[in-house]
């Protein structure tokens, strides 16, 4: 069976889509001696995949740059129909919205989340309207979807008139070598003035979804008692509206915002942080808290969109827009913190990215050997 990944996302700033391919990709290597797969890679970013990418990741040239959007949308599906008449491919899989129109093989595409659709405005105005064309034209083509949680199933199953049974759950996983470095962590804390189990932390970037202003009101609230006396670190680029969070994080002294770091400093501050928070109201998987679980970092989290799904036993939960509901989560969390660790590391078992793999060679072969072409 040969097998067509589009790779085209895949560079050194993509965020989470990189994370995705890079993991799915070593992980189908690693494990499948049977089947053969071709990797497509944007013409800017073949060196990061050399870098990266095992050697025997056999890859092809994507004839069009990361940014080249306008020119990458006229003419890349003539460049799949000459690439599948040449390759001849049983499957092709993208692993975001995007699905040619290839007869003679079988399409499946990843879908993340439905952002397009509940936050639209945190896109630019052409860049919506084309993701919306794009994603109701590719659920036409497409033979299977994977998501990456049981929410975003639901999720398309209430905007679109798909079959649920076309829809196949795959979580996601965190990468452990990532999270396995030595680093100073004592002394990246001395540097930011922070101390070991003294501060809560959150990760994500600077938008309304992510609801950190009302966080940082909250914590501003539980610092108003002298025994709480915890500041709250905040890491994530400015992305979408930020500029209320930015405002609200000026005028707290309990805040410290840190925008982009690097991987050793991102860690430390996983390490050594007393409590994870993670107020967001909308999320598709909702990698942080699993990745504070790591260091054995417990997690007061949102009970809503895919969150509860994932974090499972492992948080304490609250209502992301009740300032009383959130406070009474913290402070439950700090207070069972022992227990909650032991139960953050217990859900951990749940997800591998080899399992996320074995998952996903499963619906090939099932795909191909029950459906004829």
């Amino acid at each position: 069976m040969k097998i067509a990944i589009n790779c085209c996302y895949y560079g050194e700033t993509s965020g989470g889509i990189k994370e995705y391919i890079y993991n799915l990709v070593t992980n189908l290597l690693a494990i499948d001696k049977e089947n053969s797969y071709i990797f497509y890679v944007s013409l800017d970013d073949i060196e990061f995949w050399e870098r990266t990418m095992p050697q025997e990741a056999d890859y092809r040239v994507f004839p069009f740059k990361r940014n080249e959007k306008f020119k990458r949308s006229l003419r890349q599906n003539r460049f799949w129909i000459k690439e599948h008449t040449r390759e001849q491919f049983d499957i092709f899989h993208s692993p975001f919205f995007y699905i040619p129109t290839l007869p003679g093989c079988k399409k499946i595409m990843t879908v993340h989340d439905l952002r397009f659709r509940r936050y639209p405005r945190s896109y630019t105005l052409l860049r919506r309207l084309f993701v919306r064309y794009a994603f109701q034209k590719s659920l036409r083509n497409v033979d299977r979807i994977i998501t990456v949680s049981e929410f975003t199933k639901k999720e398309i199953t209430e905007f679109y008139n798909i079959d649920p049974g076309k829809i196949i759950p795959i979580h996601e996983a965190v990468d452990q070598k990532r999270f396995s470095i030595d680093f100073d962590d004592k002394q990246i804390l001395k540097e930011l003035g922070l101390e070991e189990r003294n501060y809560l932390f959150t990760v994500g970037h600077l938008e309304p979804r992510k609801n950190y202003p009302l966080l940082i009101e909250v914590i501003d609230e539980l610092n108003r008692d002298s025994s709480f006396n915890h500041k709250l670190v905040i890491v994530g680029k400015k992305n979408y509206k930020y500029e209320e969070t930015v405002a609200r994080i000026e005028s707290s002294r309990n805040t410290l915002y840190l925008d982009f770091v690097k991987h050793e400093t991102l860690l430390a501050l996983y390490k050594n942080a007393l409590l994870f928070l993670f107020p967001s109201i909308y999320e598709g998987f909702g990698f942080p808290p699993l990745e504070a679980a790591q260091f054995g970092v417990p997690a007061a989290v949102s009970n809503v969109s895919s969150i509860p799904e994932i974090t499972g036993k492992g948080a304490v939960y609250y209502d992301p827009l009740s300032k009383q509901d959130m406070i009474r989560g913290i402070k439950e969390a700090i207070r069972d913190r022992e227990k909650l660790v032991k139960l953050a590391r217990e859900n951990l078992k749940r997800f591998s990215w080899r399992s996320t793999a074995e998952q996903t060679i499963t619906l090939y072969e099932e795909l191909l050997t029950n459906e004829p072409n």
